[in-house]
């Protein structure tokens, strides 16, 4: 055999394979260079100082409620009135241009009295104090208002002539009163009192021009949020006997009365349970699937007449029955809206407000009460702001500084210079409310970019100087619980402090579970595993809302991580942010210069202590004219 006819060896063949996939190796790393010559550059980040506020209108957070509202509304600041208000015309013909609104909503710090009637603008008020007032309830005539107050230090119920605006004490007890519903007639206020331990109902005669109290309901259970039948022969209320609220009635025959319940299974916490105005059926709200719903369920046919109109809470009937009006929350924002009941279709916009809704009511009458001199003389902006932000720029730079805290033991107690006056209204606020300082001792407030985050990012917004941490001692020996909320997937928290006196005068009784973050450690494998266990019973005693408190005074809460039943610090029920509507990008902005900052897509759930061009070491913040930060090279 010759030379050319010669067979290759396996190990020619071998060496020939190598240089094949060589080959190919090459061409796929040229292609791969060629694809990345070809995309975008990457935008560098601006080179003239961030001038604050102003830095970015793209960076500003635009909050997305948990539904989607339709136009949506955007509110102008300080006025519950949104930039696109709907015209009284839109209105004509759904039953919302009937009768009277009022509604108790928070603006300036405290819970107000307001009227609103949709396609007018805004709110009109009628009562700009500087206490709460609560549960607001329309007499029949439209001549009298019944509330609840805390103007005498205590929470008691009063009436307001519509006439001359004067005010009328109905009880005076150190008890908690509140939720007052007239009788058809007129002449009886039923209310809710907070007596050893358990809410019960309580009938108010007020036909012989003095109170006469008589209790309905009695025992080691709850019962509140009731309301009239139209013939006044029967009251609807929630009952709390075993653990889970229900539907009840009490109905009057000759001299006695007789209770009967609906037992909602598939439905959570049921409360503000109303009757129509045709006394056939009845509204509420309840917990379903993570979202707060309106539900209409006939009163002779039970629970298998449920049905869902939308979402919202505390619904009142329009006085023909065609429509409900409800508030709606979402974690962190507060609007109105109304329903068609028989299509469940929306009949307005949702309008947002400045704050929580603490009691709805529409009543038949008109409100020829708005023209009396009185009520046009109520300006809703009577009230001081409860705090006034003084800011300085840094000067040469547009950015702003850190401000220190006083009587806060911290490494760092600093806060950035737009936060700190708010931070320090809501501390007093607190004292005043709970009787001790739980702010003085917080655990975490401003940290240096050089300090490494925590693992799963909770640290996020210290680095900005616009968030704090509570200490989570008062919560392990039993002066702070926490209320879970979730809406959807997302988890938050409420938190609740336990007010140094328990008479009455601080805080006020509350009808949530409390949720037993610790009790993961309890070496239960069930509550290991969901992260904690609610609670039996309702809190016990009264308690201060420090999320609604903080609220208020701009501080906010922030939903939990999906991590948080396996990893304490991701619940983050203990954080509380003023981002005065920045994202995380534009509060750094305004602290640190952009060669200190990664990227120009700045991450908005982390930050790296090596964020610099150079490898950088942070000294302490000291007190100082600016009372900004500095850095020095490590050489």
């Amino acid at each position: 055999m010759t030379e050319d006819k010669k067979v290759q060896s396996p190990k020619a063949k071998y060496y020939i394979h190598i240089l094949i996939g060589i080959t190919g190796l090459l061409l796929i790393i040229n292609l791969a260079f060629l694809f990345k010559n070809i995309q975008p550059a990457p935008t560098p980040l601006p080179t003239e100082p961030i001038q604050g506020l102003e830095a970015n209108p793209a960076d500003t957070i635009k909050p997305t409620p948990f539904f989607t509202p339709e136009p949506a509304l955007t509110a102008e600041p300080g006025l519950p009135t949104p930039a696109y208000l709907p015209t009284e015309d839109m209105f004509q013909g759904n039953s919302l241009v009937n009768g009277t609104i009022i509604m108790a909503v928070v603006e300036n710090g405290f819970s107000n009295l307001v009227v609103y009637h949709p396609g007018q603008d805004g709110l009109q008020s009628l009562t700009a104090h500087p206490w709460d007032n609560i549960d607001p309830a329309l007499s029949p005539d439209g001549s009298r208002l019944a509330y609840s107050s805390k103007q005498n230090g205590y929470w008691n119920i009063y009436v307001m002539e519509m006439a001359g605006g004067k005010v009328l004490p109905i009880t005076d007890t150190p008890e908690y009163d509140a939720s007052p519903e007239w009788s058809p007639d007129g002449k009886r206020l039923l209310i809710e009192t907070y007596v050893d331990g358990y809410f019960q109902l309580q009938l108010v005669d007020l036909s012989t021009g003095m109170a006469v109290i008589t209790r309905l309901t009695s025992g080691n259970a709850d019962s509140y949020d009731a309301s009239w039948s139209p013939d006044g022969k029967s009251i609807l209320y929630i009952s709390d006997s075993g653990g889970k609220p229900t539907l009840s009635t009490l109905t009057w025959r000759d001299v006695e009365t007789e209770q009967s319940d609906f037992y909602l299974a598939s439905l959570e916490d049921p409360a503000h349970p109303i009757f129509a105005p045709d006394g056939k059926l009845a509204a509420f709200s309840a917990w379903q699937d993570g979202h707060r719903r309106i539900f209409i369920v006939d009163l002779i046919m039970g629970e298998q007449s449920l049905r869902s109109i939308g979402l919202g809470d505390q619904p009142v009937w329009s006085p023909d029955g065609k429509v409900i009006f409800t508030s709606l929350e979402d974690p962190l924002s507060t609007y109105i809206t109304a329903y068609d009941v028989n299509s469940a279709r929306l009949v307005m916009p949702a309008v947002h407000l400045p704050g929580t809704v603490n009691g709805l009511d529409w009543n038949p009458t008109p409100t020829d009460f708005l023209n009396n001199s009185w009520v046009k003389d109520v300006n809703r902006n009577a009230l001081p702001l409860p705090y006034t932000i003084q800011l300085t720029r840094v000067s040469g730079s547009g950015r702003y500084s850190l401000a220190p805290i006083s009587g806060v033991n911290l490494e760092y107690s600093f806060l950035h210079d737009a936060v700190d006056e708010s931070f320090a209204a809501l501390r007093n606020q607190l004292i005043r409310e709970t009787g001790w300082d739980v702010l003085s001792n917080i655990q975490t407030a401003f940290i240096p970019i050089s300090q490494a985050p925590e693992p799963d990012g909770v640290q996020d917004w210290f680095y900005t100087g616009r968030a704090f941490m509570l200490n989570r001692l008062p919560l392990d020996v039993g002066w702070m619980t926490l209320g879970r909320e979730d809406f959807g997937v997302e988890t938050y928290w409420r938190v609740y402090l336990r007010p140094l006196s328990q008479d009455g005068s601080l805080g006020k009784p509350m009808r949530q579970h409390s949720w037993d973050i610790n009790d993961r450690f309890s070496n239960d494998p069930a509550a290991y595993e969901i992260g904690g266990r609610l609670s039996a019973e309702t809190l016990e005693g009264y308690w201060v809302d420090l999320t609604d408190i903080a609220r208020r005074y701009g501080w906010e809460r922030l939903s939990a991580l999906p991590s948080w039943t396996s990893f304490y610090p991701a619940a983050r029920y203990s954080t509380f942010v003023n981002h005065s509507g920045l994202s995380w990008t534009a509060a750094m902005r305004e602290l640190y210069p952009p060669d200190f900052l990664i990227t120009p897509e700045l991450p908005s759930q982390a930050v790296s202590p090596t964020a610099t061009l150079k490898s950088m070491k942070t000294k302490a913040p000291t007190v100082s004219p600016t009372l900004h930060p500095t850095w020095t090279p490590v050489p």
